[in-house]
């Protein structure tokens, strides 16, 4: 069965490009695909089942749901992050979803502390049970919020065919969910309950960035090493004057780089 699974993850990978997508919309195909998809791959429930994922010598266990699969997703990324974390950092984990990277930097840390921002409440639960299968109780704290660039209740997408939720109304579906969650801005936030500042950061929010971004820089100037994937459908109208890799450019960050390519206008950048 697992090698089914990861069959059909490949599958959907290759089908998912918009190009192709548009075209199986235009044949009226994608209902169907997305029902075979199901019936192999299942619920985002957890069966009780434990997947080991490890980078730089670090290893984490996870509940194996279709959010953490059998094989590590983005390993380069995750392990060049790990590589740059020392022993008493602060990582802010914006989007945690079920704790990849919180998880695997938590067992890193002998002194620093993790927090990891997730407003989907399914994606929460998940995360808190992988804080405990770890024993990272102390290390990483949990804030289900949903950053973006304005405080306030906000309706968050909660994505049928993905392991991505989002802000962005444009996105949505008609099999998708839409909740309604707690938003706020990071520096603010930060502020008000007194987190230390982050001196690491990765941000995968899902097309919210290009807001959220503009309500961080305190934490930025604090932060030696931020990775951010950037999805350019997020905000088109502001992506000349508000592109992530300024902003962060602007945060002195001296370096600035694209790392990671899932497709055209879907990447992860780097900054340190």
């Amino acid at each position: 069965m697992p090698d089914l699974e990861n069959a059909a993850r490949r599958l959907k990978a290759i089908i998912y490009r918009d190009s192709v997508r548009d075209i199986m919309q235009e044949l009226g195909m994608e209902n169907a695909f997305r029902g075979l998809y199901r019936s192999i791959i299942g619920d985002s429930g957890s069966s009780g089942r434990t997947v080991s994922h490890s980078a730089e010598e670090v290893t984490a266990e996870f509940y194996r749901t279709k959010h953490i699969p059998d094989r590590l997703p983005e390993r380069e990324v995750v392990s060049d992050l790990v590589s740059r974390v020392s022993a008493g950092d602060i990582f802010y984990d914006l989007g945690a979803n079920r704790g990849l990277y919180s998880c695997i930097v938590g067992q890193k840390l002998v002194d620093g502390t993790v927090h990891a921002f997730e407003p989907n409440p399914t994606a929460v639960a998940d995360l808190r049970r992988n804080i405990e299968l770890n024993g990272l109780s102390q290390t990483i704290l949990v804030h289900q919020k949903a950053v973006s660039g304005s405080a306030g209740t906000v309706q968050f997408v909660v994505k049928s065919e993905s392991t991505g939720n989002t802000l962005q109304k444009s996105l949505v579906e008609e099999d998708d969910q839409q909740v309604t969650v707690d938003a706020i801005t990071l520096d603010d936030y930060a502020e008000a309950v007194d987190l230390p500042l982050p001196t690491v950061m990765k941000i995968d929010i899902e097309g919210a960035e290009f807001d959220a971004l503009s309500e961080m820089s305190r934490c930025l100037t604090r932060c030696r090493v931020c990775y951010c994937e950037v999805h350019e459908w997020g905000s088109r109208e502001k992506q000349e004057s508000e592109n992530p890799a300024e902003v962060l450019r602007n945060c002195d960050f001296e370096n600035v780089e694209r790392i990671y390519n899932r497709s055209g206008s879907h990447y992860i950048i780097r900054a340190y």
